[in-house]
């Protein structure tokens, strides 16, 4: 059987099983979806085809979104915490950024971005560097490792934030060293003067009491609710946005957290 006639097969037992038990059904409705079901879909075709090849070649791995990428002659496919690219044919995978040229930032962050919600009330306080600003009426978690350079820009750009509680999740994304200088800033006398002084002046403190290391629960966390890389910013609606952002970027995402759902955008909450 053909991708196209597969495809057409499934979606009209769906229309069967739910349009069909629904006297109701507009008139309209069915004559479109009657359309749909004669037409030629390849897009359509081809999406099913990925999926059942890389079913059969990975049957362990839960695909959630197939997408054509424009005019690229490359697929996106999305297994809920991870992106990889291939042909029509599935005749094989990549994986990596896609940087737009132009300006130098990752469409693979971007895309992951919006297809990845990160539940907020999941999100473990007690691994957090908390910082107040004004009343700390709105919030947002920061993951960010102290030796990243952008995490490094973005935490300058972020004081100029107010009435915000940022529960920053000091995060090992550049190896050993990371985790070595997260759990001294962690274990030293203040926490949080201990950060801004790595963060915005580069001082490297000492470890002044026994305490849990928290690099290595930090890090299992983002694996976990595919985070890749420092900095990520996780808003109150669960969406995130990775990278630098300005000051106006964050705000303008926090106002849109707080007045409703974000995006129409198909989301994988993690919990």
């Amino acid at each position: 059987m053909s991708a196209v006639s597969f495809y057409k097969r499934r979606l009209f037992a769906d229309f069967l099983s739910v349009g069909c038990a629904r006297q109701s059904l507009s008139i309209a409705l069915v004559a479109a979806l009657c359309t749909i079901l004669t037409v030629p879909m390849p897009a359509f075709a081809d999406a099913e085809k990925i999926r059942i090849e890389l079913a059969r070649a990975y049957p362990e791995v839960p695909i959630q979104h197939v997408r054509e990428i424009g005019t690229t002659g490359l697929w996106e496919v999305f297994s809920g915490t991870g992106m990889v690219y291939t042909d029509k044919d599935a005749s094989f995978l990549l994986r990596g950024e896609m940087i737009q040229v132009s300006n130098k930032q990752s469409l693979t962050a971007a895309r992951l971005d919006t297809l990845i919600r990160v539940s907020y009330d999941s999100i473990p306080i007690d691994q957090a560097i908390i910082i107040r600003k004004g009343n700390g009426s709105r919030k947002i978690a920061l993951f960010s490792d102290p030796r990243c350079p952008h995490c490094k820009r973005l935490e300058a750009e972020l004081e100029q934030l107010t009435d915000v509680q940022i529960f920053v999740y000091p995060t090992p994304s550049l190896g050993p060293a990371s985790a070595t200088l997260i759990d001294a800033i962690w274990c030293a006398k203040d926490p949080l003067i201990a950060w801004r002084e790595s963060l915005l002046r580069d001082v490297v403190p000492q470890p002044s009491n026994e305490c849990t290391p928290v690099a290595a629960k930090n890090r299992a966390f983002v694996q976990s609710n595919g985070i890749r890389g420092t900095p990520v910013i996780v808003y109150a609606d669960g969406y995130r946005s990775s990278g630098f952002r300005t000051v106006d970027e964050v705000e303008r995402r926090i106002a849109a957290a707080l007045s409703g759902p974000a995006s129409t955008a198909a989301t994988a909450t993690h919990r």
